[in-house]
């Protein structure tokens, strides 16, 4: 999806193809692992709820806080029988970029889904994290 840009927002149209590449390729990637993704058209941005093995998860375009700043450009996921809402979850991660960033993500996913995953997480036991580590950034 292009949006047409003013020529006072010319500058950012780079940023807005390059945020639409990546929610599209984390929506399709998602998908190919076997996840339900849910992409719907909010007020001024696309939102995306995963499901699946699991895992609720949901993720929105960078919108300049219009939505939920844990899902602002982020994925934010839990264990789905943890899931209260997106400021608990234990994981905020950017929309990765990098294949790394995704099989990072993935890996987190995968973990929660386990029941040492969903203990720690029932529990709050589970470290936080909303960034990369520097190997995978």
């Amino acid at each position: 999806m292009i949006k047409v840009k003013s020529k006072n927002e010319t500058a950012n149209s780079t940023n807005t193809v390059l945020c639409d590449v990546l929610f599209d390729n984390l929506v399709k990637n998602l998908r190919k692992n076997g996840y339900k993704v849910t992409v719907t058209l909010e007020d001024k941005y696309r939102f995306a709820r995963v499901k699946g093995k699991w895992i609720t998860a949901g993720f929105c375009e960078p919108n300049n806080g219009e939505s939920y700043s844990y899902i602002d450009g982020k994925i934010c996921f839990d264990n789905v029988k943890c899931f209260d809402k997106w400021s608990k979850c234990p994981y905020s991660f950017p929309i990765p970029k990098t294949d790394k960033q995704f099989e990072y993500v993935l890996s987190k996913m995968e973990y929660l889904a386990l029941p040492e995953g969903y203990k720690l997480s029932n529990e709050y036991d589970l470290k936080c994290e909303d960034k990369y580590p520097k190997n995978i950034a």
